[in-house]
């Protein structure tokens, strides 16, 4: 067998001793250690009986991500809320509870608040009809009787309401107060509401206060310290303003209330809302309308207390056959229309309710029967629209960085409760019930909620949140 030359042996000798060298330097490294951990949401509230999945994210001494690391996670108290292996919480019961997430030798802890279910307001008699002569309808619009606007001009017409349960009552004659007066008298009728009603600056009352609001203010007052003198809880609204009324003649009678009032000659509470009629035109569009109204709404809440007060809407159209401007009442546009302006009037915080004009005809010649009834007053198909529910949403439009809020929905018109919600965020469903919990990602966003109610009825309302470390805490 023949020998290996020294010099060969030698270098392999120290090859092997070099891949042993090699081998010892890629020993495996230990992974970096967990330095921190966050969970995500931070502090959320949860409605009693609901879930809420936690995250727990691992950082390294650089801030930097570390995956696949275990996290075990406990609560202070499971039998308040248990917090599952993989971080869903159960609220039990209300109160508040620690849930602490332990990844390696760190952990982490957030505060869960637990919550009463929102209640589901339900607003009734927002929308409203005038009457006349009486009660058309009992189901499913809520009615005004407008009988008393006749009264004393003409003697066959009833003065005032007896029903007690009639809240708003009409009145017409600004200086005949006495009549007012001696029916608030009666204890039977406390706690009524009297509408000083015609549209002063437009005609109504013989014309008088077209160019003198002041005089109006004067005559006003003294109606109201009159009635109050024997009904002190008697409250007031003011006559129905024209929609051509000019920004002097309001401010000139809004002082001049005020100025009766520092003087102690216009009652303990002269204003409880501002009341307006709106025929607006159909071509001028529904963003028109919607101009208008609101800025009366933000002018009368502006006004100082005590005459700073909510709007009614005393009358509104979105078309009348009398200016010259109108559609056709069956038009698919109109029924539109009056779903967008609905949902918009609801939403407006200022407006306490609006009674739409003209469901009934009125004489010929002056304006057309209102669109959604025949001209017995009976709803016809298409009634729906206006009858069906309106929704609006209750919550903050201004949260925290990825902070947990609750919204609720509110709702009017349509048939009784039950409804069936849907609640989306930049159009993806994130809940089915009358409120939501979200936890937002630090983005703002759009909050959508639809409501249907029992007749297949459907109110869309939506709210645009901003997101900023600014914004007001939304805890409960």
């Amino acid at each position: 067998m023949p020998t290996l030359p020294t010099r060969f042996v030698a270098l392999v000798a120290r090859v092997v001793l070099l891949v042993a060298a090699i081998t010892t330097c890629r020993e495996p490294v230990a992974p970096p250690p967990v330095d921190s951990v966050l969970i995500s949401p931070t502090n959320p509230v949860v409605v009693v009986t609901d879930t809420v999945r936690l995250t727990a994210t691992a950082h390294d001494a650089t801030g930097k991500t570390l995956i696949g690391r275990d996290v075990q996670w406990s609560s202070s108290d499971p039998a308040k809320a248990a917090v599952s292996s993989t971080g869903e919480v159960t609220a039990n019961a209300l109160g508040s509870v620690e849930i602490t997430a332990t990844m390696e030798q760190k952990a982490a802890t957030t505060t869960i608040s637990i919550v009463p279910v929102p209640v589901a307001t339900r607003v009734n008699n927002f929308f409203t009809a005038f009457s006349w002569p009486a009660n058309v309808y009992t189901s499913p619009i809520p009615t005004q009787p407008y009988d008393v606007s006749q009264c004393p001009e003409n003697p066959n017409a009833p003065c005032l309401d007896d029903n007690v349960n009639v809240y708003r009552v009409q009145w017409n004659d600004v200086w005949d107060w006495q009549a007012v007066a001696k029916w608030a008298a009666d204890p039977r009728h406390r706690g009524h509401l009297y509408t000083v009603g015609d549209d002063v600056n437009a005609g109504g009352m013989d014309g008088l206060y077209v160019v003198d609001p002041k005089r109006y203010g004067a005559d006003y007052c003294t109606f109201v310290r009159n009635v109050q003198s024997v009904d002190p809880t008697a409250e007031f609204g003011t006559s129905m303003l024209h929609d051509n009324i000019e920004d002097w003649w309001l401010n000139d009678f809004a002082d001049a209330v005020m100025s009766a009032y520092k003087s102690d000659r216009c009652g303990t509470k002269p204003i409880s809302e501002w009341t307006f009629n709106v025929y607006a035109l159909w071509s001028r569009g529904a963003s028109a309308f919607q101009d208008y109204v609101g800025r009366q709404a933000a002018w009368v809440t502006s006004r100082p207390a005590p005459i700073g007060a909510p709007l009614v809407l005393g009358a509104w159209v979105l078309g009348w056959k009398a200016r010259g401007d109108d559609i056709a009442n069956d038009d698919p546009a109109y029924v539109a229309r009056i779903r967008e302006v609905k949902a918009w009037l609801f939403a407006n915080r200022n407006i306490r309710s609006a009674r739409y004009l003209l469901f009934e005809p009125w004489p010929p010649g002056q304006s057309d029967p209102h669109p959604l009834a025949d001209a017995a007053g009976n709803l016809n198909a298409s009634g729906r629209a206006y009858a069906e529910v309106t929704g609006r949403i209750a919550g903050p439009t201004a949260v925290r960085p990825e902070v947990t809020c609750i919204w609720t929905a509110e709702t009017t018109g349509g048939p009784p409760p039950p409804y069936t919600y849907e609640w989306l965020v930049d159009d993806k469903v994130i809940a089915k019930r009358h409120y939501v919990a979200y936890a937002n990602s630090g983005l703002q966003f759009a909050l959508r909620m639809r409501v249907t109610d029992g007749n297949g009825g459907q109110s869309t309302a939506t709210i645009n949140v901003s997101v900023s470390s600014s914004a007001p805490s939304c805890a409960p």
